[in-house]
C-alpha cells in the first residue's frame, strides 16, 4: 500500500480534517459488520490503540453507537497517537476488508494538502513581497522620516557576544541560529544591547534578507533562509491579540488578502518558521500573547528571536536557549560605516573619515545612531568642528522642528512651551 507523506502535524490535520465534516462520509462508509471486530483489533495489534483505548471505543459503542465510536477514535485518539499512527490506520482499513475507506481517504487528504501547498506559497510570496518593499530602507531617527537610508548600502554586519561564553568569543549574524552549548538548534533567542546600538536593523536585515528567497547556499550554515516563513513584529503588535495568527492578519497582511486565522494558524504550525519580535522593552507591560510566546506555552517548537535593552527579560532569562549582546562598533566597523555612508549619498568619505579622529566625540561613535547623526552633521557642513554640544543641539533641533510639524506650530512657539512646561 502506498504510504502516505504526512509532512502536516497532527494539530493541522485534525483541524482541516473536521472543518470540512469529512468523518461524517468517513462513517458512512464503514461496514458495520467488520470495523468492530477487525479494525479495532487491527489497531490494537498494531499499537495504534492501547486495551484501555479499545475498552472505551467498545463501552461507546454498547451505550451510544458505533458512529459515535468511530468519531471518538478520529477526533480524540488518532490525532494522539504519533506520526505513524495515521498510515498504521490506513493498513488497518485494509486488513479488515476496509480498502475502499483507505482509498477515499487517501484521495480527499491528496486534495487537501495540493490546496493547503498552494495556500503556504501564496502566504510565502506575499510576505517576501512586503519585507522587500518596507524594509528596504533605513530611518534612523523615526521622528524624522524624511531621512532614509538604504539598507544594503548602510547595513554593516554586527558583532554579538554570547553573553553565557566567559571566553568573549565574538559571534556573528551568520551564527544566530546555530547551536552554542547544545547540539540543539536554539529555539528561543535573545538580543540585548543599549538603545540605538543597532537591534531593531539587526531584526530588519535579518527579514528583508529571507525576502530574497534565497542565500544560495554561501552562509554555509542554519541561517534565516533556513526558515520556510520568516514573521517579524514590533513587540506592541502582539499587545490584545489572541494568538501569533491574529497579529499577522492585523500587520503583516493587506486586509484584502484572503485567508482565515484558522488557516493561518495550521500553516505556521505545520511549517518551519521564525519569529521576530523587536523591542519587547517598549511594549512588555501586559503583553500576554507574547508571555506565553517566549515560555513556549505556545509555539514551542517554533524560533523565537527576540530584542530588547537590558533587563527587560530578567526573570524570563531561563526560557532562552541562546542569549546576545550586541556589541558596539570597534574602530574598522567605524570606518566601514562611514564609508558606506558616504557611498550612499554619493560623496568624498575623506571629511566622515577625518570625524572619526575627533578625541572629543570619538567614543560616541562606537554607537551606530549616533555615527549616523555625526555624519548627518558633517554632510550638512563638512567644515563643521562636531562636538558634543553640536551633536546635542542638532537632536534637539530637529525634534523641536518635528515637534513644530506635528502640532503646526513655529520652532519659537515649540521652544517657547518646552520652556514654560519646564518652570
Amino acid at each position: 500500500m502506498k504510504i502516505i507523506n504526512n509532512s502536516y502535524d497532527l494539530y493541522e490535520w485534525r483541524q482541516k480534517y473536521f472543518a470540512r465534516v469529512f468523518c461524517r462520509s468517513l462513517q458512512a462508509n464503514f461496514s458495520a459488520k467488520t470495523v468492530d471486530f477487525r479494525l479495532f483489533a487491527n489497531l490494537t495489534e498494531s499499537g495504534v490503540i492501547t486495551d484501555e483505548h479499545l475498552q472505551k471505543l467498545q463501552n461507546i459503542m454498547r451505550n451510544e453507537t458505533m458512529a459515535a465510536a468511530v468519531l471518538h477514535f478520529l477526533t480524540e485518539l488518532l490525532p494522539k497517537r504519533g506520526s505513524k499512527a495515521f498510515n498504521l490506520f490506513l493498513e488497518a482499513l485494509c486488513e479488515s476488508q476496509q480498502e475502499h475507506v483507505a482509498d477515499h481517504l487517501k484521495m480527499w487528504l491528496g486534495d487537501v494538502c495540493s490546496e493547503d501547498a498552494g495556500t503556504f506559497k501564496s502566504l510565502r510570496a506575499e510576505l517576501q513581497s512586503h519585507y522587500e518593499r518596507r524594509l528596504a530602507s533605513i530611518r534612523p531617527m523615526p521622528w524624522l522620516q524624511s531621512i532614509c537610508l538604504n539598507l544594503t548600502d548602510v547595513f554593516v554586519e554586527r558583532q554579538l557576544k554570547l553573553k553565557t561564553n566567559h571566553k568573549g568569543d565574538g559571534k556573528t549574524m551568520k551564527d544566530l541560529f546555530t547551536p552554542q552549548e547544545t547540539k540543539a538548534i536554539p529555539r528561543r533567542l535573545l538580543i540585548e544591547g543599549n538603545p540605538g546600538i543597532g537591534k531593531s536593523t539587526i531584526c530588519q536585515t535579518l527579514a528583508h534578507e529571507w525576502g530574497k528567497q534565497s542565500c544560495g547556499g554561501h552562509c554555509g550554515t542554519v541561517c534565516v533562509h533556513s526558515f520556510d516563513l520568516v514573521l517579524y513584529f514590533h513587540a506592541g503588535d502582539f499587545i490584545d491579540e489572541e494568538s501569533v495568527a491574529h497579529a499577522v492578519q492585523k500587520h503583516l497582511l493587506p486586509s484584502d488578502y484572503s485567508i482565515t486565522t484558522s488557516e493561518l494558524q495550521g500553516v505556521i504550525k505545520a511549517k518551519n518558521v521564525l519569529i521576530i519580535v523587536d523591542a519587547f522593552d517598549e511594549a512588555n507591560a501586559g503583553n500576554r500573547t507574547l508571555d506565553r510566546l517566549i515560555q513556549g506555552d505556545i509555539l514551542r517548537h517554533k524560533t523565537l528571536l527576540i530584542t530588547s535593552r537590558f533587563n527587560f527579560l530578567q526573570n524570563k532569562l531561563s526560557f532562552f536557549d541562546s542569549k546576545f549582546k550586541v556589541q558596539g562598533y570597534d574602530e574598522e566597523e567605524q570606518l566601514q560605516h562611514v564609508k558606506r555612508y558616504a557611498k550612499h549619498k554619493n560623496i568624498a568619505s575623506a571629511p566622515f573619515e577625518s570625524m572619526l579622529k575627533d578625541k572629543s566625540i570619538r567614543d560616541l561613535c562606537s554607537n551606530p545612531l549616533n555615527l549616523t547623526l555625526l555624519c548627518l552633521l558633517r554632510e550638512e557642513d563638512t567644515q563643521l568642528r562636531i562636538t558634543r554640544t553640536a551633536l546635542y543641539t542638532s537632536i534637539h533641533r530637529i525634534i523641536r522642528r518635528k515637534a513644530g510639524e506635528r502640532m503646526d506650530l513655529t520652532e519659537a512657539e515649540v521652544e517657547e512651551s518646552l520652556h514654560c512646561s519646564c518652570t
